[in-house]
């Protein structure tokens, strides 16, 4: 593999959460080695509790592993002081989640707008981008709307346009059609499927679903805190 075309390369991650005296709990993560690839789309596959949630975590910087390391573009992200890792899970890595959490009090435009707030730059140009976002997403007429008038679906597209205003390189997606109908869950991924195409957006998936597996470059399914590659999705 072409070493300038790795993304991500995570290399013997363990994690394991403990009690609330500080004993082992549960391990969640052993071992465990991934490479990510620019513009690839990779699905996380595994049953509730196997690790899924944590990896994400992980490569986004919401959490630190217990030993192991993670390199993005070839720098390590436990390199990264407390301001850089701010500014990673800021630009660098968008992130989507099951359920939307927008702010009730806040339009969908300001909605989408807000990871942009602590950037200097042309402000100008963020409202052009969230614009371009919303219409990409097929809610520019509901940009004025605030969420609790809006379907459950026009908001998780809202949370995606949120997720791309600062232009990040890779989009972390946990369960992101976990909370919506089969009609609303599958017009989620063809969108999902055009970020990663038109935008060269990387495109991590964590699901349940084989349907949405189907649709990604590679596929793997994490058994025992490690990850195997699913070559067969029949």
């Amino acid at each position: 593999m072409n070493p300038d075309n790795i993304l991500i390369k995570a290399e013997n991650l363990h994690k394991t959460y403990r009690n609330a005296t500080g004993g082992a709990e549960r391990r969640v993560l052993a071992q465990l080695d991934l490479v990510i690839r620019k513009k690839e789309k990779v699905a996380i596959m595994g049953p509730s509790g196997s690790g899924k949630t944590t990896l994400l975590n992980l490569i986004g910087t919401l959490d630190i592993p217990d030993s192991g390391m993670i390199r993005f573009e070839g720098r390590s992200l436990s390199d990264l002081d407390t301001g850089q890792v701010l500014a990673f899970r800021n630009r660098t890595a968008g992130f989507v989640f099951q359920f939307h959490h927008l702010l009730p009090q806040c339009t969908l435009l300001e909605n989408v707008l807000l990871p942009s707030i602590p950037n200097k730059g042309d402000r100008s140009a963020a409202n052009h981008r969230a614009e371009d976002l919303l219409q990409f997403m097929g809610i520019w007429d509901q940009r004025h709307n605030k969420p609790a008038e809006l379907s459950g679906g026009e908001c998780q597209r809202a949370a995606v346009a949120r997720a791309l205003i600062n232009q990040p390189k890779i989009l972390l997606a946990d369960e992101p059609t976990g909370s919506l109908d089969e009609e609303n869950a599958s017009l989620l991924m063809e969108l999902l499927m055009g970020i990663n195409e038109e935008m060269g957006v990387s495109l991590i998936v964590a699901t349940h679903s084989p349907a949405i597996a189907r649709r990604m470059d590679t596929v793997y399914r994490i058994e025992d805190g490690k990850l195997v590659h699913v070559t067969d999705m029949e």
